[in-house]
């Protein structure tokens, strides 16, 4: 079995930085860059609610997608913050991508 409070724990810290570092400007945007439901963001704060077998499902897979190991993520014992470099740079290309693809619908495609 998994410490529901310490993977809570886990996630609010890397999710509030993800915001606090300016890398996403919102928690929707954090949502957005790792593929996740938007809802799940609010479970995860919800500390009322239950974290849900599908909800930590869906948040160990997109932290493993953006290159933070399982053993990370499920073990409730360490302290330490994850490590998330990796993908601090993989949601920063993505936001990067998505910019350059918003402006061209905005504003057409260039002259080639």
């Amino acid at each position: 079995m998994y410490d529901n409070h310490a993977i809570r724990g886990r996630f609010l810290d890397e999710v509030e930085r993800l915001v606090s570092s300016g890398i996403c400007r919102s928690y929707a945007q954090v949502a957005e860059g790792c593929g996740l439901k938007s809802y799940h963001l609010s479970d995860i704060r919800n500390v009322r609610s239950e974290l849900s077998l599908p909800v930590l499902v869906d948040f160990v897979s997109a932290y493993r997608e953006h290159g933070v190991s399982y053993a990370y993520i499920l073990d409730g014992v360490r302290t330490e913050p994850l490590v998330v470099s990796q993908a601090y740079q993989k949601l920063q290309q993505a936001q990067e991508a998505l910019k350059e693809i918003r402006e061209l619908l905005n504003h057409g495609t260039p002259n080639l």
